[in-house]
């Protein structure tokens, strides 16, 4: 399985060599499994990013921060180095603009406006949802999969959904 474009994002070393102290919450006797060494959780981790990487057909994008919101620096993967020093990969560094920064923050934290319906759209939802119930099997079927009702809806004449029952 081969993807063109493959980006693996936020490779920084407390992501994804500091996945090895997940699950280690509690501890199961010795006899029941053989514990994994240290050295052998690195190498699966290691194998893990090289699969990840080998999926890319023609371009790889490897990125991670420099340093956090606060300022504190970040150290990338150690498997970047791994792989950088042999094949020699060229290494570009991004430094957004202060215009960039801005017009991604007014996206990040601008919040969404919600659609607003003509009064002839109100008119014919309110004539919609009043003959609108949700019997047994309708509800048990949004329980089993949300997505359930969007399928089994179809467009009115005005393209707004209806719910068929």
């Amino acid at each position: 399985l081969e993807y063109e474009y493959v980006f693996l994002i936020n490779t920084r070393n407390d992501v994804w060599e500091g996945k090895r102290k997940y699950n280690k919450g509690f501890r199961l006797p010795p006899n029941i499994f053989e514990q994994d060494s240290e050295a052998a959780i690195e190498e699966e981790l290691r194998r893990l990013f090289f699969v990840s990487i080998t999926r890319a057909e023609k371009y790889l994008y490897i990125s991670y921060p420099q340093m956090k919101n606060d300022g504190a620096l970040l150290e990338p993967s150690q498997f970047i180095e791994e792989i950088k020093q042999p094949l020699n990969l060229p290494v570009e560094y991004i430094k957004l603009t202060a215009e960039a920064q801005l017009h991604f923050n007014v996206l990040r934290f601008n919040t969404v406006q919600k659609p607003v319906l003509s009064e002839l759209e109100k008119v014919h939802v309110n004539h919609v949802l009043e003959s609108f119930y949700m019997n047994l099997k309708v509800l048990n079927n949004y329980f089993d999969c949300p997505l359930n009702l969007v399928q089994k809806a179809k467009l009115c004449n005005s393209e707004l959904l209806c719910m068929v029952l």
